[in-house]
């Protein structure tokens, strides 16, 4: 049912971004292209804090924006981005203390109006986003050797996620340069009912979140 849900979300979502871009483009609203790239602090919630996966992982986000004018002042960014997502910690387990990192990656779709104010010096953001995974990973060492090993079966394939954020912007050349903050945090379990994060310890209801640095370059 989860799954349905999911896939019926990313349709309905990337539907919208198709049909307003569209719209946008047909009634000759401006539309402006560019590149991003963020610093990512990344970290899980609920069940892997409690078992000590606190701490976050640094990763990045990098990819490809287009930013649709709808008026004025509001518009539609979309775009496609590769996310690094995931969590560190120590856990203990069968005796040891293990220094653990899940590493989390995406193809990330996101649909995010941006508010812009102050003569489009400034914006804020609200809106949300799909991440579709593409690698996950457990790693583990309590000071000898490093224990790896794939858990993608252990990941939803699919993530929904809300975005808030916002920024400055100014004009740079023959482009506008924008600069800001993004906090991005899962509305659906991004991790299934049990997860490896330990050599024996599995947590359930697990969420992702995320605080990025971002910059961009719009055309």
């Amino acid at each position: 049912m989860r799954e349905r849900l999911e896939a019926c979300l990313g349709f309905v979502l990337a539907a919208a971004i198709v049909v307003l871009a569209g719209a946008s483009a047909a009634s000759g609203a401006d539309i402006h292209y560019g590149g991003v790239f963020e610093l990512n602090f990344a970290s899980l919630t609920d069940d892997a804090v409690d078992i000590g996966v606190d701490k976050s992982r640094f990763g990045v986000s990098i990819g490809a924006v287009v930013d649709v004018g709808m008026t004025d002042s509001v518009s539609l960014l979309t775009g496609l981005l590769y996310t690094q997502k995931g969590g560190e910690g120590k856990v203990f387990d069968t005796g040891l203390w293990w220094d653990t990192e899940i590493n989390l990656d995406y193809l990330e779709v996101p649909a995010i109006a941006k508010i812009s104010f102050a003569d489009g010096k400034a914006y804020g953001l609200a809106g949300l986003s799909l991440a579709f995974n593409t690698k996950a990973e457990w790693e583990a060492s309590s000071g000898g050797p490093v224990y790896s090993d794939d858990i993608k079966d252990e990941v939803e394939d699919v993530e929904l996620a809300l975005v808030l954020g916002g920024g400055a912007s100014f004009d740079v050349g023959q482009g506008r340069l924008t600069a800001g903050l993004r906090y991005t945090i899962g509305l659906t379990e991004g991790l299934s009912d049990t997860i490896t994060i330990g050599p024996s310890t599995t947590a359930s209801s697990v969420k992702t979140q995320m605080l990025s640095i971002s910059v961009a370059y719009m055309f």
